[in-house]
């Protein structure tokens, strides 16, 4: 490859005929050269599908592979996209335009793929969350938000939690095809980190100063965590999901070090 990984690569599993186990693909977003599958065991090309920058996670179901791509610096009059290539062959089944730069990472809900949509090359105070058809690339939804959508949105039933680049967390409801409410968190720089959902249906995101927990029915702040003043290194957000393991909230920030927090009741 050329290009460069900047988000996570995906499984997908391939059914093929006369094949008592499926093949194994890992799917590379790469950049200029779009997305790349390898075959698990050896890292060798099954396919390229070259259809724009790609620096999103694609997603597959057992038909196809959805991903978005994205503008990038210097080139802020690109056409961005959301595409479905063939799983087995990449080959394009559906392209569709979209307002801005895809980067984030899409969803599988019913029959519809959706994607988060911004950009932080051009306007970050515009954002929208949009799903599509799998097999036809016909648009269901479009909902569009105060800020540009990069983070990795979160599933919950029929409704999505998502923040944007300013901090604000949203409830999306696919049902009703609308924002639910939405959390002004207070955030003076970019933020691209997801909100994570705990099985006590806690919300939480990392701050300009730590990390914020809320009540998803409530939409209280619940907790806070600031980052230690004295610590040798200034606080940089994470990039990354928080890991709720056992009684310990787990984030690593933008440093790389590793913090497990222990909430005091």
């Amino acid at each position: 490859s050329t290009g460069h990984i900047e988000r996570k690569a995906a499984v997908a599993y391939l059914n093929q005929p006369h094949q008592i186990e499926p093949k194994k693909l890992l799917l590379v977003p790469a950049g200029r050269d779009g997305v790349y599958a390898l075959g698990s065991k050896t890292m060798t090309p099954v396919w390229q599908s070259k259809t724009g920058h790609v620096d999103a996670s694609p997603i597959a179901d057992d038909q196809n592979v959805y991903f978005g791509t994205g503008v990038e610096k210097g080139f802020e009059d690109t056409e961005a996209h959301v595409v479905a290539v063939d799983l087995a062959t990449g080959t394009t089944r559906w392209k569709k335009s979209i307002p801005t730069s895809s980067w984030g990472i899409p969803v599988l809900w019913k029959n519809l793929v959706c994607f988060g949509i911004g950009d932080v090359y051009k306007s970050t105070n515009y954002g929208q969350f949009s799903c599509y058809d799998r097999k036809t690339g016909e648009q269901d939804l479009a909902i569009n938000t105060d800020g540009a959508l990069i983070s990795e949105p979160t599933l919950v039933k029929d409704h999505v939690l998502l923040a944007d680049v300013h901090g604000v967390i949203y409830q999306l409801n696919l049902i009703e095809k609308k924002i639910d409410w939405k959390i002004q968190t207070p955030s003076a720089k970019l933020s691209y980190a997801s909100v994570f959902v705990d099985q006590e249906d806690r919300l939480f995101l990392p701050s300009d100063d730590g990390l914020l927990i809320f009540s998803r029915k409530t939409q209280d702040l619940l907790y806070q965590w600031k980052y230690p003043a004295a610590h040798k290194k200034p606080w940089k957000k994470p990039y990354t999901n928080i890991l709720a393991y056992q009684d310990l909230w787990i984030l690593a920030d933008g440093h790389g070090e590793i913090w497990g927090l222990r909430p005091l009741y």
